[in-house]
């Protein structure tokens, strides 16, 4: 049997054989890496403490590793909050859900949304289930009868595309009569309060941005001559009489003087 020298002193060798055992041998000048045959083995022992503490602490080390690893598999992940649903009948809750539509938290509004709630379980549900239940719970508490509004709006765009389709046919599924339901935008309500429609054939419409504005010239100034400004003042009925008075004046005075005219002619003519 061949052995490999490990370690040497100045009167045995530490050597290793194809075994894997750890032995003493007289030592012959070995070195060490050393590849030797038959050797002087001595009947020495050698003391190897290390493993009787592996061979007692290995369970335990493998038994922690093995507990670790189960709790790190079912430790939570914390949700990423995409979109939050708030539904308003008379009662107002809010639902927190993930990418994938599952709901993760849910919170009341009010006293009546704190009172639908109460006691739900919303555990692995996604967002048209626990819409559909608490539709449901509202009727089984009389806050939802038939005919009467109910409001989802959705804080994103993006999970009013994805959910709101979704939400529409199957959120009133089990009710077992007709509501008026409403999937909009957060806010998109309150904006259509704030807009005053005052011609029901005109639809106000908001510039795009791409749309540069008119700009409005200034009017010019209206060039004026300084008698233009002067206006004439109308004839009052006074003035109208004083002329008129005026007028007949002169017609009078104008035929006495022609009549004596006549008269002192006549006279002329006669004595000639």
């Amino acid at each position: 049997m061949r052995y490999l020298v490990m370690d040497t002193k100045p009167s045995y060798a530490i050597l290793l054989d194809e075994m894997g055992h750890m032995v003493y041998a007289a030592n012959h000048s070995y070195k060490v890496g050393e590849s030797v045959e038959n050797p002087d083995l001595l009947n020495t022992k050698i003391k190897r403490p290390w493993l009787k503490v592996a061979a007692i602490t290995s369970p335990i080390l493998a038994f922690a590793c093995m507990i670790l690893l189960f709790f790190n598999l079912k430790a939570p992940v914390a949700p990423t909050l995409f979109a939050r649903i708030y539904l308003t009948i008379n009662p107002e809750v809010v639902m927190y859900v993930d990418r994938e539509g599952t709901v993760f938290k849910l919170e009341g509004l009010d006293e009546d949304g704190r009172t639908l709630i109460d006691a739900y379980d919303f555990n692995n549900k996604d967002e048209v289930k626990v819409t559909n239940e608490l539709l449901i719970r509202a009727k089984e508490m009389a806050f939802l009868n038939e005919g009467m509004g109910v409001t989802i709006e959705i804080d994103n765009q993006e999970a009013l595309a994805e959910f709101g389709s979704e939400l529409r046919k199957e959120a009133t599924n089990n009710l077992g009569f007709t509501v008026e339901l409403q999937i909009v935008e957060k806010g998109a309500l309150e904006k259509a309060e704030d807009v005053e429609i005052t011609d029901p054939q005109k639809i106000p419409v908001t510039p795009s941005k791409e749309e540069s504005p008119v700009e409005t010239l200034p009017q010019s100034p209206e060039i004026t001559t300084p008698d233009s400004d002067k206006k004439e003042p109308e004839p009052t009925q006074e003035s109208l009489d004083d002329s008129n008075y005026q007028s007949s004046n002169y017609e009078n005075n104008s035929s006495n003087y022609q009549a004596s005219n006549y008269e002192t002619d006549s006279d002329s003519d006669y004595d000639d």
